[in-house]
């Protein structure tokens, strides 16, 4: 599982990306990260995924 923390000023990012990830699950032939959780935090939203495999991209 994934934690992803975003700050305040980002929550447009955290919308999208919740957005996305609820769309996208099982619609396409690739892998894609399931939703398992969001919410909220001192301010601070944040979304558990599932972890994908792979290598790193850096």
């Amino acid at each position: 599982r994934v934690l992803k923390l975003y700050p305040p000023f980002l929550r447009d990012h955290f919308e999208f990306e919740r957005a996305m990830l609820d769309r996208l699950h099982g619609r396409l032939r690739v892998p894609t990260p399931q939703l398992l959780g969001r919410g909220e935090h001192d301010g601070w939203p944040w979304l558990v995924m599932t972890q994908m495999r792979g290598e790193p991209l850096t």
